[in-house]
């Protein structure tokens, strides 16, 4: 019968022990146990290293597989980024289309410059083939959601409209309550496109799924505000003079974002010979188009647009250009369109709050008195209506609308003397008595 062996042999052993109990067994016992934890203990260890060799190999394979994944974000944002330019390319070449076809046109007509100042009389011909866009303005205080929606139900349809500028700062927003303006419920009758004011891309990373949220495809960046409070921060106009920090921040935006984008810049900070650095760094990205107001940012609003640089600088750019600033009767449409005739695109700002009707007069459309005062009447019926959503109490409601009639006085014969008693109101039955006998008398 064969021996028994291991852990039954120290069953048998113990069994012996406790009933018949001699030296010999409780010997063999005690060596039998302490052999048995001994292989035991071996067995745990290794099973431990094992489990440990496990552990360190599963840990490897995590790491490299989260490199991997890295590495394929990091293959499709490059693929994006090239998709993006590729369609920049694209429109590119059908600007450069558009102006070949125009230069053609110009040749037919006996004329050997490029861009010939009698060149005007073949303006209709080719604005009719690309289209004349007209935009309008974003302006803090002013064109904001009341004034869009007003304008737009009673007075035209502008083809785009902006927000003024969300600022983001330190990856939050600078005053949360410029986020109402884009809210899909305060945009109903046209939507607008949101614009941002910031400096790096994880702040517009902020701004952007706001915009997502409430819907939108397209937003701006802000390269244009003049003002010391914005620019001494290395934004808006402040940041033209950094071209490396715009280039980071256009490589943040178009390497994460599938919304499209465009600027709103002016020539420069203290000199219009800043812009020339940015054409190359501008041009490196799928922008949407580029909007210029040919001023500088320590300008702010004083002097006159420099529209021979505009012209210089814009037919280096391979987006789409639309000029910015003094756009008050067509005829400054038409002196800009002389001298850079690819140019279609135009954004109305003071000019249109001075004189409602600018976007019917550059299209074309004759109206007759009766007919702008209904739609003025409209317009600040509208006005009111939202003011009031907006404002409690007629202090703020007010000030509002007097910093809205510091302009659309120019709108009426003897405009002045209105805004002096719009600003002497002092409740909401003066303001409304002053307005409209103002309507009514234009006809």
């Amino acid at each position: 019968m064969p021996k028994p062996r291991g852990k039954l042999q120290l069953s048998i052993l113990l069994a012996n022990v406790i009933i018949f109990p001699t030296k010999k067994d409780t010997s063999t016992c005690a060596s039998l146990f302490l052999n048995l934890l001994g292989k035991d203990f071996a067995s745990d260890t290794t099973k431990s290293g094992t489990n440990a060799e496990l552990n360190i190999t599963n840990l490897r394979s995590t790491e490299s597989a989260n490199l991997t994944l890295q590495r394929v974000k990091s293959t499709l944002r490059s693929a994006n980024l090239t998709l993006q330019r590729v369609k920049m390319t694209l429109r590119s070449a059908k600007i450069a289309l558009k102006r070949g076809l125009f230069n053609k046109l110009c040749q037919k007509r006996g004329n050997r410059s490029i861009y010939p100042t009698k060149a005007v009389l073949l303006l209709p011909l080719f604005i009719k083939h690309t289209g004349m866009k007209i935009y309008l303005a974003p302006m803090q205080g002013l064109t904001d959601w009341i004034f869009r929606e007003s304008y737009t139900e009673h007075i035209g349809h502008f083809d785009k409209t902006f927000t003024p500028f969300v600022r983001v700062q330190g990856g939050d927003f600078y005053r949360p309550s410029q986020c109402n303006d884009l809210l899909q419920e305060r945009n109903s009758f046209q939507k607008p496109v949101p614009q941002f004011l910031g400096r790096d891309a994880t702040s517009f990373k902020v701004f952007e799924e706001l915009c997502i949220a409430q819907g939108y495809t397209e937003v701006n960046i802000n390269m244009g505000c003049p003002f010391p409070i914005v620019t001494g921060k290395q934004m808006g106009a402040g940041l033209l003079q950094h071209p490396a920090d715009i280039d980071r921040l256009l490589e943040g935006i178009f390497s994460n974002t599938d919304l499209k984008v465009s600027v709103k810049c002016r020539l420069g900070q203290q000199s219009a010979d800043e812009f020339a650095p940015l054409i190359p760094v501008f041009n490196a990205y799928p922008l949407e188009e580029i909007i210029i107001h040919p001023r500088v940012g320590k300008q702010q609003y004083k002097g006159e647009v420099d529209i021979d640089a505009f012209v210089h600088y814009q037919s280096q750019l391979q987006h789409p250009v639309c000029f910015n600033g003094d756009i008050v009767t067509p005829a400054d449409v038409e002196k800009i369109q002389q001298l850079a005739p690819q140019v279609s695109r135009f954004m109305l700002g003071r000019g249109v709050l001075r004189n409602p009707f600018l976007l019917s007069e550059l299209r074309g459309e004759e109206l007759t008195l009766s007919q702008k005062a209904e739609m003025l009447r409209g317009f600040h019926q509208s006005i009111i209506a939202l003011c009031r959503q907006k404002y409690s109490g007629d202090l703020h409601f007010l000030k509002r609308l007097e910093e809205m009639w510091e302009y659309q006085a120019d709108a009426f014969e003897g405009g002045r003397k209105i805004y002096k008693q719009v600003k002497k109101s002092k409740n909401l039955a003066q303001y409304e008595a002053v307005v409209f006998q103002a309507i009514n008398e234009m006809c």
